[in-house]
């Protein structure tokens, strides 16, 4: 701690801000990813591979349908927040036929009260 009668007049002073993704059930966030695919790519699917991926609103059994060149993973009303927190995210890209053309592995960063764009 510091006295800030202590401090020059002159002091410079830095501060490091440090976002709440502790978790906890009051410490959400909202997600709106957009991914610009290949025109071949039809359906993506995510799953979360971290400890805290029972918090993860996104992952589904089947893959989801793309329109045009834009994969989204967005909060909205039927998932309107994430809990705060780092999730490993497995990212699948499919083709025509159930067929992966490829996938990723992406660490999304929820934090308390932003917006993830």
């Amino acid at each position: 701690d510091i006295d800030p009668a202590d401090l020059a007049d002159d002091a410079v002073l830095q501060f490091f801000p440090t976002p709440d993704v502790s978790g906890g059930e009051s410490s959400t966030g909202e997600i709106d990813l957009s991914m610009t695919v290949d025109s071949s790519i039809v359906k993506y699917k995510t799953t979360c591979i971290s400890d805290n991926s029972a918090y993860w609103p996104f992952s589904t059994p089947n893959p989801i349908e793309i329109t045009g060149t834009t994969a989204t993973i967005k909060t909205d009303s039927s998932n309107p927040s994430v809990r705060s927190g780092a999730y490993e995210v497995v990212i699948d890209f499919y083709k025509t036929g159930n067929v992966i053309a490829y996938s990723t592995v992406q660490t999304i960063n929820v934090c308390k009260g932003l917006n993830l764009v």
